[in-house]
């Protein structure tokens, strides 16, 4: 009914990486410490036949940071509904703000079919420039065989472009 996790590592590695839409910035200091924080609570109702969850994380390097919250409700074997809202910082870097609402349907077994909306806000503050971008993602979970997952998605994307762009996605997990 509850999950707590938290770690601290290193991120020399992923210093490297540049943040788009700035001077050549890193989102982390590869000097300093890493630190990570997840709680999240799982009430189930109705004998188990209705489960929910609710729960928040945190990364924090330096003056970088993540911060999220999510909630959800299920109907074992049918529906879900979820959400999360996450916003990531970096001082005088940059501000993004992410909201997410999914629903995914059981069709059977091995089949689940979802549809998500993604909105995404970041403001680059060395540019004074703010990117919103809204997304629908119309996707499937398919286990062809145990422990094996093909999914397909198709994402349509609306921007401050003229028009929406449009893609194809698919990936293929293997659980071990």
């Amino acid at each position: 009914w509850l999950t707590l996790q938290a770690g601290v590592f290193g991120t020399s590695g992923l210093a490297q990486m540049r943040l788009p839409g700035t001077t050549s910035v890193s989102a982390i200091d590869g000097n300093s410490p890493t630190i990570t924080a997840r709680a999240v609570v799982w009430p189930r109702f109705m004998n188990d036949l209705i489960n929910t969850w609710v729960g928040a994380s945190y990364l924090v390097n330096n003056d970088f940071s993540i911060a999220s919250g999510f909630l959800g409700a299920g109907l074992s074997d049918h529906v879900s509904l979820m959400a999360e809202y996450t916003a990531v910082s970096k001082t005088n870097v940059m501000a993004s703000r992410n909201l997410m609402a999914e629903l995914l349907w059981q069709i059977y077994s091995p089949l689940f079919v979802y549809g998500r909306f993604e909105h995404y806000t970041t403001e680059f503050r060395q540019t004074a420039t703010t990117v919103n971008a809204d997304a629908i993602v119309l996707g499937s979970q398919i286990f062809l065989l145990p422990y094996v997952e093909l999914r397909p998605e198709y994402r349509i994307w609306d921007t401050a472009l003229d028009g929406t762009s449009n893609r194809w996605n698919v990936q293929v997990h293997i659980f071990y």
